[in-house]
């Protein structure tokens, strides 16, 4: 590699390291991380071949991205959860993309300058930080690694010819998809990529890609497959050109204009408003790319990357929660307005190559995209940084303000969170999170009678949410309505299978003298998991108060052998067994004591 390539590297690397630093010091966010990357048994998992096996094959969430996975869950077996080293991580996987980015530049402009400039404003744009500070988009980030670099390996067999250099390309191609199925539009862009190189349209131009179309056909029947539960057909059909148009068009105003950036940027009846001008937004646009595309082959290329990338993700087909932009899809795409406005700039300051003047202002909007990105950095630094700057822009904002009331919540801070739920009541009546949110606290706070009122209310509209009737079971059970709660937590199990659903509902059954039920329940549990240290101490219970003290003496037999395995977590299992204490236990241990209190409703122990 030349020393200029090497110069040029180490400063880019320089300045990305320089914006994006403080993304290390950043915690967790309760913005899908909780659930996809801290609470994921596959994450969890010991470095097991089965374990392994189980990644590749998993369609656990709406997306297919087993090499995510796969690095968090190595990542978690040697460090643990450390949102230090995850944001570490983000941050080197991103500038290992801007170098493999200025590459690809190179190969297409021949100028190393030029190169820089492209992968310095792709790079640094403060759209990007959202990929970068987000760490559940690696996937995005090892989507684009392998996506950028199989381009450029692509144009190095255009070069060369050699059948080696198309099968890395392809292989390159395979990791970009197993991070992120999207990677099915590779061979489209092998096609601009073709006619930017001015090649002949032949036979062989298909032909040499059929590895790569059955691979993307693959990817993209994958696509559909994981997010199939999620896809949402609208009233008018299931393509949403509307949204799909002012999407495009905000996301080229947000790379123009990198003001007032969000993580969020929802439809709502409050938002509907900024859908009414989109096809005459979307006219213009493409009026103006024809434009920008006249007289340079570069620019028309790059106006179409951007155009392919960016529509699948434009809501045209709407999956999972409604929202009409989302920053990190842009993480690609703005490589596509990147190359354009240089392209343009370049064509129009040809007539005077002598001028530096377009190098110093290209320079500049560098270190001012540098400045904007690096402040927006510190947005992302927790949970609530994140959805208060989020309500500051759009007060409307659902999303934005359950996450924060969640998010409170989790730290303690009750009236705040109380505060934002009851926001959420008052402004969308129909939206079951602002009532389900009031019952937890309350319920924390011992406010039963309030908390039950809330619960009702998020019951009415529950779209088969297995959490809600789960906590309202609990507050019934604590508030010894028995049968209410056996009945919340069978509705949960019917929506999804928990442990502690299923646990709960056992332990319902069992104060209702119901011990049949009990015990299939807990028999259920421990025979997913034979070593259930709760389910054998709830199997002993229903066992010695139904008489069945056989049975209870065998169960005990196995606790005892479980807590003399396990010498380490004695003082762990001696808590559970004598919890909340041992007159307790000695006290629900009494036959058919289950039968007389809860049935008869009296008891004289």
């Amino acid at each position: 590699m030349p020393a200029a390539h090497r110069y040029l590297l180490f400063a880019l690397c320089f300045l990305l390291i320089f914006v994006f630093a403080s993304v290390i010091e950043a915690d967790y966010l309760l913005f899908d991380e909780d659930i996809v990357i801290l609470n994921n048994p596959m994450i969890r998992a010991p470095l097991t071949i089965g374990a392994l096996k189980n990644i590749f094959t998993s369609f656990e969430t709406n997306q297919y991205t087993p090499l995510s996975v796969l690095s968090f869950w190595f990542e978690y077996n040697v460090f643990g959860f450390n949102s230090a080293v995850s944001h570490l991580i983000n941050l080197l996987l991103h500038i290992a993309c801007a170098m493999v980015v200025y590459f690809l530049a190179f190969f297409i402009t021949k100028n190393m300058l030029t190169s820089w400039l492209i992968a310095a404003l792709w790079s640094v744009h403060p759209v990007q930080v959202e990929t970068v500070a987000w760490v559940l988009e690696r996937r995005n980030l090892l989507h684009a690694l392998f996506y950028f670099a199989s381009s450029v390996a692509y144009l190095r067999y255009l070069q060369t010819e050699r059948r080696r250099d198309m099968a890395f390309a392809l292989f390159l191609m395979l990791l970009s998809g197993l991070s992120k199925t999207l990677a099915f539009l590779l061979p489209f862009t092998w096609f601009l990529l073709d006619w930017l190189k001015e090649r002949p349209f032949s036979w062989k131009l298909v032909t040499e890609k059929i590895a790569a179309f059955l691979l993307a056909g693959f990817l993209l029947f994958t696509t559909l497959y994981a997010a199939h539960g999620e896809i949402r057909v609208s009233e008018t059909g299931g393509l949403n050109w509307k949204t799909a148009g002012s999407s495009i068009v905000f996301y080229v105003a947000k790379t123009l204009v990198p003001l007032n950036l969000s993580a969020t940027y929802e439809i709502n009846p409050f938002s509907s408003g900024k859908l009414v001008c989109s096809s005459l937004c979307f006219f213009l646009f493409v009026m103006m790319a024809i434009l920008v595309s006249v007289r340079s082959r570069l620019a028309a290329v790059a106006v179409m990357f951007y155009l392919l990338h960016i529509l699948p993700m434009s809501g045209l087909v709407k999956v999972g929660y409604d929202f009409y932009a989302a920053l990190h899809f842009m993480y690609i795409p703005l490589l596509g307005l990147v190359m354009a406005a240089v392209a343009v700039v370049k064509r129009l300051t040809a007539l005077d190559s002598s001028d530096r003047l377009p190098i110093f202002a290209s320079l500049l909007v560098v270190l001012l995209l540098a400045t904007f990105s690096r402040n927006y950095c510190l947005v992302w630094n927790n949970s609530g940084s994140l959805f208060e700057h989020s309500l500051a822009l759009d007060p409307a904002n659902k999303f934005a303000r359950h996450q924060l009331a969640r998010f409170l919540e989790t730290k303690k801070l009750w009236a705040e969170a109380v505060g934002h739920y009851r926001e959420l009541t008052v402004i969308y009546p129909d939206f079951f999170g602002g009532y389900y949110g009031l019952g937890r606290i309350f319920m924390l706070q011992n406010k039963l009678g309030e908390s039950i009122v809330m619960f009702n209310e998020a019951m009415k509209y529950n779209l088969e949410r297995w959490d809600i009737p789960l906590d309202r079971g609990c507050l019934l059970l604590l508030m010894k309505k028995y049968r209410a709660a056996e009945n919340d937590f069978s509705e949960s199990l019917a929506y999804e299978e928990t442990q502690k659903a299923r646990f709960l509902r056992s332990d319902a059954c069992r104060r209702q003298g119901d011990y049949s039920g009990a015990i299939n329940d807990l028999a259920f549990l421990l025979e997913a998991d034979s070593e259930n240290f709760a389910a054998k101490l709830g199997l002993f219970e229903v066992f010695v108060e139904s008489g069945r003290w056989l049975s209870a003496l065998e169960v005990m037999v196995s606790v005892l052998s479980q807590m003399a395995d396990n010498h380490e977590k004695w003082n762990y299992y001696m808590a559970m067994l004598s919890s909340p204490g041992l007159s307790v236990m000695f006290g629900r241990m009494i036959p058919y004591r289950s039968l007389v209190k809860y049935r008869l409703n009296w008891h004289s122990f």
